[in-house]
């Protein structure tokens, strides 16, 4: 089996690279699977058509895992099938949310101090549930929150092929739906339909997206499983929103402590290797508008930049998992999701061999912070490199 990555954005700047599996040699075998998905006789599209608000979590008991058996040869050229193993609970730490997940999924955390940002993937990297909560004082009516989650969507994920984004369905529990679409392509170059399904709500001052992302094709045969782990979605919003990250001053470094051994000045392009550069172009410190302002005491920071690929194969980046900003204090600041929104085209997705891609970082920093660079860190080993943006 040939495995390359084709990388797909998570909901904010989306963000986790999630990987699309092929099989390309006859004969072998698939990665194993908990059980064979029933086939619906009726199929929806909507995933979540029952659940009801849930005001706190309520203690389930986590499954014990059930061994894994094999699955059956995938036919050669094919994405392999989702797995889903046997439902267990996930209750996060600060108490804000549980969910039921399959026991054989992996976790990865990108939390930031002030955002949950918790994504699973199934062992075959095809499919993935992806959680995002933040706080946010300002009480949002459904249109507005639609628009949050479709503007979001659009700058995320527009430019790939095919984009759409189907109209908003209202939920039983007044949560919002959007289902989107776009078109991937396998390392056969095989062209795959990838099926987004996003759930935005407001729980007082608590703001999520709830999202599951699988193979198009295999939406119909899985539904009853992301149903599941759909509907077993509760929110606590009188919990506190701890997210573990950057705790007890762990994002405090000194002035010169953990900075990058290459700093360059504003419009000067930097090497980050395997032919591909980057120029910060442009800084705008936007003030918001009617839907999106900063917190009291803070500001919105947009780094725009180029990054140019002069190599043979196309490479991908990630705002969330790549770039940063830090003030002269050591201070470090992850995106920020209504920055990123007001960027317009995010830094996210594919840089194609010979081409380019453009966009704007978004950050919110204190209104009195100063000496701002911008951080950027490779993916896979390497060393990161700084933008000077005063």
């Amino acid at each position: 089996m040939n495995i390359q990555a084709v990388r797909l954005r998570t909901m904010v700047g989306l963000l986790l690279l999630v990987g699309l599996t092929a099989c390309d040699l006859p004969g072998q075998a698939a990665a194993p699977t908990a059980t064979s998905a029933p086939t619906l006789a009726v199929p929806t599209r909507t995933p979540r058509p029952t659940r009801e608000p849930v005001a706190v979590p309520t203690s389930i008991p986590i499954a014990k895992p059930t061994e894994v058996q094999p699955t059956t040869t995938a036919p050669s050229g094919e994405i392999l099938q989702v797995e889903f193993g046997q439902l267990a609970r996930y209750d996060h730490p600060s108490g804000v949310f549980s969910i039921d997940i399959p026991e054989n999924w992996s976790l990865q955390d990108n939390s930031t101090p002030d955002e949950i940002i918790l994504v699973w993937t199934d062992p075959t990297e095809n499919g993935a549930v992806i959680v995002d909560i933040f706080e946010d004082t300002t009480t949002y009516s459904e249109d507005e929150l639609t628009d949050i989650l479709r503007t979001f969507l659009e700058n995320s994920f527009g430019s790939e092929p095919e984009f759409s984004v189907d109209d908003p369905v209202t939920q039983s529990d007044g949560s919002i739906l959007l289902v989107w679409t776009y078109l991937g392509t396998a390392d056969n170059n095989v062209e795959v339909s990838l099926l987004g399904n996003s759930f935005i709500e407001q729980r007082e001052n608590k703001v999520s997206i709830l999202s599951t992302l699988i193979p198009s094709d295999q939406f119909d045969t899985l539904i009853d499983y992301t149903n599941e782990i759909i509907n077993s979605y509760s929110i606590d919003p009188s919990a506190p929103l701890e997210t573990g990250a950057g705790s007890s001053g762990s994002n405090q470094i000194s002035s010169s402590a953990g900075l990058p051994a290459t700093i360059v000045a504003l419009g000067e392009a930097i090497d980050l290797g395997s032919g591909l550069s980057l120029t910060v172009t442009e800084v705008e410190e936007p003030k918001g508008d009617s839907l999106f302002t900063p917190e009291s005491g803070n500001k919105f920071v947009i780094v725009r930049a180029t990054f140019e690929n002069s190599g043979s194969s196309s490479q991908t980046v990630s705002s969330l998992l790549q770039m940063s900003l830090r003030d002269r204090t050591g201070q470090s600041y992850s995106i920020d999701i209504k920055a990123a929104v007001l960027a317009s085209e995010t830094l996210d997705g594919e840089v194609p061999a010979g081409g380019s891609l453009s966009g704007g970082a978004g950050f919110q920093v204190p209104v009195d912070a100063t000496g701002l660079l911008f951080v950027f860190e490779p993916l896979f080993g390497g060393e990161s490199v700084g933008v000077s943006l005063d």
